[in-house]
């Protein structure tokens, strides 16, 4: 393009035209176009720039303009922006974290039907005189518990103690640990019983040696509790671990008038075989006693490495044995610090410690159906060996214990009792002589409860979380027509969750919240707390959802759950 100049012929207009020629030269080199006008009697030029002309390029993508930290606009309900295929949206920040988005569809298909009584508990047996100390509390506690429309609460008493437990009558000399039960013992597991509406599997002493004993304390039991409220009698407590410990209270010395009970060296041998035969021994006994009471068993603490008692078992009794039973815990305290099993907030949260759990027990799950009979996961919890301070009492458990139960539902076991014993470190509660004491797994366990009330199946539910692994979404679909959707947030981050459910109307949203993952205290379940009562206390918090492009948004914070319900269009 041709430049017209008009200059001064002044000695410093000459010069300052030079610098301009200067400019004007690299300008042009740049690209720019430039015209600089004017007249004779101008003392300053004007310049005029302009774009030159150049090949067209594609456009550049279109950068929209990011707000600050936590002032980001939210589109109303219905009106949230629907991302091109293909292009994932990004997350928007958070000021306590960054966000992470996810999708979660529910399938309309058929699901998992939901078992009867598939929730229990499991106490020990010198655990009830300590919750009988307040037997109102603990019986709301109970009644908190208890799935709706699901039958009767299943309480299993066992655990260590069983193997501790002698009848009065029977005992020569009570010494060390041992429990010795009285009709006064029976009486207030019958009031309980009998207010709770409770079915009980009773786990019998194996260890004593003494089929006996274990037919008194049935027939005591029989005669005390309320009708039909046994559902089962099981056979030992994890005869597949090493039991020296009985060994020593009960035969040095002997203890029991009518057994012998093994020696060190009888323990040190102790298998498969010897426990088929012991089982014989004692359904045989039980069949005289309380013929229509199914036997349970094999009772074993680790049914991943020792099917084999299970498999003999079925060998030798399969028309005595009536319901399979097994105990897991995914993390002992009792591990070395350097294994996989060595508990930490991070591994009870993973995976591993909801569905790997499910997975563990699989096996034996199997050789139960193919031998036409129930199964039951009659002890569990997230840590054994009185579990980890810093790790089974705190937050973390709350949102383990959903994942985990629902875990299991989906892979077809049949029913499962958390282990509660009282003194721990993994009690879900304590009862003394001045009430309740929730622990956070508590509020994990009445959250279950609350998302599987009224529950028929268990709807299958895909979650898309690419950038957040520790994201689960459970559906349960219930009698009336009603979805309860739990959504567990396991991870530091929070999540933008979007819910696509076969439901057209408002949902309530319902939160579980702790002050940190590693909280001890301050958890609240719609914004409420648990009193030393057993009553609920504050003030009831849910809110409304209404669905939009997106179906139904929730906002996670990280390390939280959300239980949401909402009638279905199915």
């Amino acid at each position: 393009m041709h430049k017209r100049l008009r200059w001064e012929n002044s000695t410093g207009g000459r010069a300052r035209s030079r610098l301009v020629a200067l400019l004007l030269i690299a300008l042009a080199g740049a690209g720019i176009v430039f015209a600089v006008i004017g007249s004779a009697d101008q003392t300053t030029p004007v310049v005029r720039i302009s774009a030159a002309p150049t090949a067209r390029v594609p456009d550049a993508p279109r950068l929209e303009p990011t707000p600050p930290p936590g002032l980001e606009p939210t589109p109303p309900p219905g009106l949230q922006p629907t991302p091109p295929q293909g292009l994932q949206p990004t997350p928007p920040r958070d000021t306590r974290g960054s966000v992470d988005v996810a999708t979660a569809s529910v399938s309309p298909a058929a699901g998992v039907p939901i078992p009867r009584s598939y929730f229990g508990l499991s106490i020990e047996y010198w655990d009830l005189p300590l919750l009988a100390q307040r037997p109102g509390t603990f019986v709301r506690v109970l009644d908190l518990l208890r799935v709706s429309d699901d039958g009767a609460l299943v309480v299993r008493i066992g655990g260590d103690s069983a193997g501790h437990t002698l009848w009065r009558s029977h005992v020569k000399l009570d010494v060390g640990r041992l429990f010795v039960l009285t009709p006064r013992w029976f009486a207030e597991l019958r009031a309980i019983t009998a207010t709770a509406r409770l079915r009980l599997l009773l786990d019998l002493n194996l260890a004593a040696g003494s089929p006996a004993m274990a037919a008194a304390v049935t027939q005591e039991a029989l005669a005390t509790l309320p009708a039909r409220s046994i559902l089962a009698l099981e056979i030992g407590n994890e005869p597949d671990f090493d039991h020296h410990d009985q060994h020593d209270q009960l035969g040095e010395p002997a203890v029991l008038a009518d057994s012998r009970v093994r020696t060190a060296r009888e323990w040190m041998a102790y298998g498969a075989d010897r426990y088929a035969a012991a089982f014989r021994s004692y359904a045989a006994a039980l069949a005289r006693t309380a013929p229509r009471i199914p036997v349970a068993g094999p009772e074993l603490g680790n049914p991943v490495d020792d099917l084999g008692y299970l498999t003999r078992l079925l060998e030798r009794d399969r028309r005595t044995l009536g319901l399979v039973t097994v105990h897991r815990y995914p993390y002992s305290a009792c591990a070395r610090r350097s294994t996989a099993a060595w508990p930490t907030i991070a591994r009870v949260l993973s995976s591993a410690g909801a569905s790997g759990l499910a997975r563990s027990v699989q096996p034996a799950a199997r050789i139960a159906r193919a031998a036409g009979l129930p199964f039951r996961l009659t002890e569990v919890d997230s840590v054994t060996c009185g579990g980890r301070p810093g790790v089974s009492d705190t937050f973390a458990t709350a949102l383990w214990a959903p994942d985990a139960l629902f875990s299991l539902l989906a892979d077809g076991i049949g029913g499962a009792n958390v282990h509660v014993r009282q003194g721990t470190f993994n009690e879900a509660f304590a009862i003394t002589s001045s009430g309740l004491s929730p622990r956070p797994l508590l509020y994990g366990l009445l959250a279950f409860v609350r998302t599987l009330s009224d529950g028929r199946e268990l709807l299958p539910t895909v979650v898309d979380a690419p950038a957040h692994d520790n994201l689960r979404v459970w559906t349960v679909r219930t009698y009336g027509d009603y979805l309860h959707v739990i959504a567990l947030d396991k991870g530091p981050h929070a999540v933008r969750l979007a819910l696509a459910l076969p439901a057209r109307g408002a949902a309530t949203v319902e939160l579980l919240t702790a002050p940190s993952v590693r909280a001890e205290h301050g958890t609240t379940l719609a914004g409420q707390t648990l009193n030393a009562a057993g009553r609920w206390t504050g003030r009831l918090s849910s809110r409304v959802l209404r669905p939009g492009r997106d179906g139904y948004v929730l906002r996670l914070r990280a390390y939280s759950a959300a239980l949401v319900n909402v009638k279905t269009s199915l």
